[in-house]
């Protein structure tokens, strides 16, 4: 096909009451320039319209992806597409080409109403973010915290370490330092755990950590620091020893709260269970919750809205998102979007997420897409220009308003360390090349450092603040905090769109635009010297003139 649009997103949706964003996907080769025609439905004039000209987006080897903003005056809309040639114009419509524009065979997209329009919590896009397991970042006041000086000692799945909610508190000036905007704290509830992701009291917090009083004063710190401060939301399972799962074993049958959980038989079996769990019967102590039973929904949900306005936090990232029912999240995000339009609500979801990126569930998701196509590019398992196909290929799925949203990581508690793929200059270009890129880069609790760390759980260590002491290691740091502070003071590279330049398969290039700005981002992967253009002024890298195998230039080029 020459030209495809369909009438459902990526390729349509509305951004404000009155603005819809439009995309076409256009074979290359014929267009110069593609219009927008767009009115009322209830406008019959023909000759009277809006007219927006479409930019380009992406590319690939076939086909060109246009994009417009098309702000109309009522929150009515039809419309069509003027395709400008060499030779001719001609439009595409609800029918396919068309010699004429005929408004009876628009696409109509007939009103915008107020929950269909995708809206973007202020503090997410581009916003950098960290992340921290409460138990292994720092302590204050105890002497047990095990600061790992002896690296043969690592941890297993049982033993604390002692970090709390004062020694958090005392490393603000540590987040600052990394321009973070966005702390994203483990589970934090009543949990027989030191991971906590097997809740026994939604409740009641673990006073392990230290106590309510402790935990407000970390999160108005936190506020006046200028950080938000994100809870990690457990409600796919809960632990086997919390209240309704102990209900239900004591009471079998007759236990109102049987229809919470999947229950194969009874009596309730631990041992081989006959329930199911997180990992599908893989772990008898997180017995699955049944999240379309509306007593599941609003229990839970309540639970969220309870800590959300008791500590008046900024967001949830939820765990395992992608198996949670779509019924829960959007009454979870209708209950705390009403308290508050500008709550953050992440999930954690390893694959496609276009299914709960609809605009009625999640703000963004985590991106590991992101993280394994930046690995396989360093490992060279992929070149430059295959990393940029499964890019677009991803990218393409959703709505672009998302992009400067997604949370990219290349490290989380559930992640080999990048310490343990790579040395400490590889580190330090994938670290850079994340927190150039479009999104909301979310760094995990040390890999600024080089912290080491294979396969769970020995990616979980404990903090290692004498890194700091460490000349490598804190070269390493001070680039985060180089690369966190352009970021900060550069508006294009927080909201800006992306631009992918084109040097050859060892060297990937991209330019972040905007309205006023441009800043190109260069990283050499490969083996021979690049040479970068004359007269660039350079933000961020070590030479003005050239860069080597592992080596990045960051500079800002004149918008013409």
């Amino acid at each position: 096909m020459k030209f495809e649009h369909y009438l459902e997103k990526p390729y349509v949706y509305p951004i404000a009451e009155k603005t819809l964003k439009i995309r076409l996907k256009a074979k290359k080769g014929i267009a110069k320039k593609i219009y927008v025609l767009y009115k009322s439905i209830y406008n019959h004039d023909p000759e009277n319209y809006l007219k927006k000209e479409m930019e380009i987006l992406f590319q690939d080897q076939g086909y060109l992806y246009y994009e417009a903003e098309c702000l109309n005056d009522v929150p009515y809309f039809k419309y069509n597409f003027q395709i400008i040639t060499e030779k001719e114009n001609f439009y595409f419509n609800i029918d396919g080409i068309s010699r004429e524009n005929n408004q009876k065979r628009y696409f109509f997209f007939p009103v915008i109403n107020d929950y269909e329009i995708i809206k973007i919590p202020k503090g997410l896009p581009g916003a950098i973010s960290y992340q921290v397991l409460i138990d292994r970042f720092a302590s204050e006041g105890r002497t047990n915290f095990n600061e790992l000086s002896e690296p043969e000692k690592l941890p297993d799945r049982k033993t604390y370490y002692g970090g709390n909610y004062q020694g958090l508190r005392k490393k603000i000036p540590y987040l600052q330092s990394l321009n973070v905007e966005l702390l994203y704290l483990s589970p934090l509830f009543k949990s027989p755990t030191y991971h906590k992701y097997d809740i026994e009291d939604y409740y009641e917090l673990d006073e392990i950590y230290g106590s309510l009083t402790d935990l407000k004063e970390l999160i108005d710190a936190c506020r006046q620091a200028g950080i938000k401060v994100i809870f990690d939301g457990v409600f796919n399972h809960v632990s086997s020893e919390n209240k309704l799962f102990k209900d239900v074993i004591e009471k079998g049958e007759n236990s109102k709260y049987k229809a919470w959980f999947y229950i194969d038989s009874f009596p309730i079996d631990k041992t081989i269970p006959n329930y199911d769990t997180f990992g599908n019967k893989l772990v008898p102590s997180m017995p699955r919750l049944n999240t379309n039973n509306d007593e599941v929904i609003k229990y839970f949900t309540d639970v969220a809205l309870y800590w959300t306005k008791k500590l008046n936090i900024a967001g949830w990232r939820l765990d395992v998102y992608d198996e949670v029912s779509v019924k829960f999240w959007r009454e979870f995000r209708s209950k705390l979007k009403e308290y508050n339009e500008e709550i953050i609500i992440v999930g954690e979801i390893w694959e496609q997420s276009q299914r709960w990126l609809d605009g009625s569930q999640i703000d963004s998701f985590t991106n590991y897409r992101f993280r394994d196509l930046v690995l396989d590019l360093m490992s060279k398992k992929i070149n430059v220009s295959k990393f940029w196909e499964l890019f677009k290929k991803h990218y393409l799925r959703y709505p672009s308003v998302y992009y400067n949203q997604f949370v990219n990581l290349l490290g989380s508690h559930d992640t080999t360390r990048l310490s343990s793929l790579f040395n400490l200059k590889q580190q330090q270009l994938a670290l850079v090349l994340m927190l150039m890129f479009p999104g909301s880069p979310l760094l995990y609790y040390g890999d600024e450092l080089g912290l080491e760390g294979a396969e769970d759980p020995d990616n979980r260590r404990a903090m290692r603040w004498d890194y700091l002491n460490h000349k490598d290691r804190k070269q390493l740091y001070e680039s985060i905090v180089r690369a966190t502070s352009l970021r900060k003071e550069n508006k294009v590279l927080k909201e800006g769109a992306i631009i992918i330049e084109h040097y050859g398969d060892q060297i990937l290039a991209f330019t972040r635009k905007d309205e006023t700005d441009l800043i190109t981002c260069v990283f050499n992967l490969g083996e021979e010297r690049f040479v970068l253009p004359k007269g660039i002024k350079l933000l961020l890298g070590s030479n003005q003139e050239e860069i080597k195998n592992n080596e990045y230039a960051i500079f800002r080029r004149e918008k013409k």
